[in-house]
């Protein structure tokens, strides 16, 4: 049994504690929590281009405060034997927390004339679990992979949570492929599946998105070490998101927005290409 214990102090302007555990208590097992504050220094206009585009006047109401952060993360890897072959899989959970203060909001609503930018009275949070298992041995030509997510990602203001958009509850991804080593090629499977995540409010249009998933095929040539040929079909389902864009057609017009894009916007290509990679 070993246990790691790693604690780090950062005694700055804006003190940033870490602390991290490693405990072993056997040679499949890991367990890890780690703990973290961090923050973010107040950079406006390296971040914000709309402050740098249009006609509006900058206002910032108050004192802005550099943004904090604190994680809390716990882990556990597992390895298995399956088959006879040990360590063929690993499982991997993860538990993790993050809370966000001071964020800086920008408010263009108060007046259209004004981008004002204030600290977010209240808290915005990020809290989930994910679980993921692999599958990999020299002894099998088989391979996989496969992880999911469930999440809620909100900000929490005056008494009231309202959640974030482009943050699903739920996704998924997963990869499976086949090593034909007698030819030295290999086939790849990839694809994700999202569930429903908010959208930016706009009146007469859905406020939150569909499921959807999106899948590639990949068939890979090795011609000497580090140097390949592929062959592959993107988004096989060909799914685009409908109605990406809000009025595309008047893109100068009060409606047009841009801000609702939460899928794919190309549909099934294929791509035919050669990498070679220094030092394999």
């Amino acid at each position: 049994m070993k246990a790691i214990l790693l604690v780090a102090l950062l005694l700055a302007t804006a003190p940033s504690p870490r602390l991290a555990v490693r405990w072993t208590p056997d040679a499949h097992t890991t367990v890890r929590l780690n703990a973290a504050t961090g923050f973010r220094v107040v950079s406006l206009f390296t971040e914000d281009h709309a402050a740098l585009t249009g006609a509006r006047e900058v206002v910032v109401a108050e004192a802005l405060e550099p943004e904090r952060s604190a994680t809390v993360t716990v882990s556990l890897q597992r390895f298995v034997d399956v088959g006879g072959v040990p360590d063929a899989m690993s499982v991997d959970v993860d538990l993790y927390a993050t809370r966000f203060g001071n964020r800086i909001t920008a408010d263009f609503d108060a007046d259209p004339d004004l981008i004002v930018y204030r600290n977010l009275d209240g808290s915005a949070v990020t809290r989930g679990v994910s679980v993921a298992a692999g599958y990999r041995t020299e002894m099998q030509p088989f391979y996989a992979n496969v992880g999911a997510t469930a999440q809620e990602v909100f900000v929490r203001e005056g008494g009231a949570s309202r959640p974030l958009p482009f943050a699903p509850r739920v996704q998924g991804t997963f990869t499976v492929g086949h090593d034909f080593r007698g030819v030295g090629a290999t086939l790849d499977w990839t694809g994700r599946v999202l569930g429903p995540m908010a959208l930016p409010a706009l009146h007469g249009h859905a406020s939150r998105s569909p499921w959807f998933t999106e899948h590639h095929l990949q068939a890979t040539k090795r011609l000497r070490p580090g140097a390949e040929l592929y062959l592959a079909v993107r988004n096989v389902l060909d799914f685009t998101q409908s109605g990406a864009i809000v009025s595309p057609d008047d893109p100068f017009g009060p409606e047009f927005d841009p801000g609702r894009i939460y899928g794919p916007l190309q549909g099934r290509r294929v791509a035919l290409g050669a990498r070679y990679v220094v030092g394999r």
